[in-house]
């Protein structure tokens, strides 16, 4: 006797099976697959007999998790998958019209942005412009920056667009780095250098200089992608030494990092570009 796999002791009857890509029959209920899914039929508006079997082109466990989001229960905890599954579960939601779901995957998506590898990233950016979804865009494609051209060409080579764009934001990101290691250079200088701390005596500059050396240290460890992301950078320096970015003149070297950040590409910016022919 088949079973409902999903939800222990489930006592909905079976009327459906889903076999799955990779050859696993699901047992489940063409009520619960209409109710939670826009994309399944509605009962009586196709010929349909008691033990129906309907191939699809997802594996078992994307499957799966289908169902188990198409039940009146608890909804499922997938915090839990990598970010490639979640993204490719959200598809899966996506296609099917599971709305529980894939709120649910956004959700978790978007909490990962800014914890993403650049190779996370670059699947992120996928995802988001298969969508046709810029926000937070400008995050993955800076985070993927620091892998050679050929992975973009990987997970874009079915949105020649887009990959144009890419490798136009490469050419001014490749731009911007230059400018702001030229900053980072130019402004650290020597009395950044542990060692030379100690030749202030006057305990507040001290604290202040200390300061500015590891601000300049955390700026060249990783540069800042936003100009967010570099005010909390230079929020530590303050908590170090309070009073910090009045003392750094307004037209000084904080706000020099401040226009270069301020001056990265953008995703609509070499969208522009491309649209116009410019590079």
């Amino acid at each position: 006797m088949a079973v409902c796999e999903v939800i222990e002791n489930c006592q909905l009857a079976i009327d459906i099976f889903l076999q799955s890509a990779d050859g696993k029959l699901l047992a489940t209920h063409s009520r619960n697959l209409e109710s939670f899914n826009e994309a399944f039929p509605l009962s009586g508006s196709v010929t349909q007999a008691k033990g129906d079997v309907v191939s699809l082109s997802e594996n078992a466990d994307a499957l799966l998790l289908l169902l188990k989001f198409s039940h009146n229960n608890i909804i499922p905890d997938i915090s839990y998958l990598g970010l490639d599954a979640l993204i490719s579960f959200a598809e899966v939601a996506d296609k099917y019209g599971n709305h529980i779901a894939l709120h649910v995957c956004r959700g978790l998506i978007e909490n990962r942005v800014n914890n993403m590898s650049p190779e996370e990233s670059l699947r992120f950016l996928r995802y988001k412009i298969a969508r046709d979804d810029l926000e937070d865009i400008d995050s993955a494609v800076r985070r993927s920056m620091t892998l050679p051209l050929h992975q973009a060409l990987n997970q874009l080579r079915d949105y020649p667009s887009a990959l144009h764009i890419y490798a136009l934001y490469a050419d001014r990101w490749k731009e911007s780095m230059v400018t702001y290691r030229s900053l980072i250079d130019s402004k650290s200088g020597s009395w950044l250098e542990p060692q030379k701390l100690a030749r202030y005596e006057d305990r507040p500059t001290r604290i202040h200089k200390m300061a500015a050396q590891i601000l300049f240290m955390k700026l060249e460890e990783n540069p800042v992608l936003s100009l967010s992301a570099l005010d909390d950078t230079i929020g530590l320096a303050e908590q170090i030494s309070p009073g910090f970015r009045v003392r750094c003149s307004p037209t000084g070297w904080v706000q020099s990092f401040r226009d270069v950040v301020g001056g990265y590409p953008t995703w609509r910016e070499m969208k522009e570009l491309r649209d116009q022919g410019l590079s």
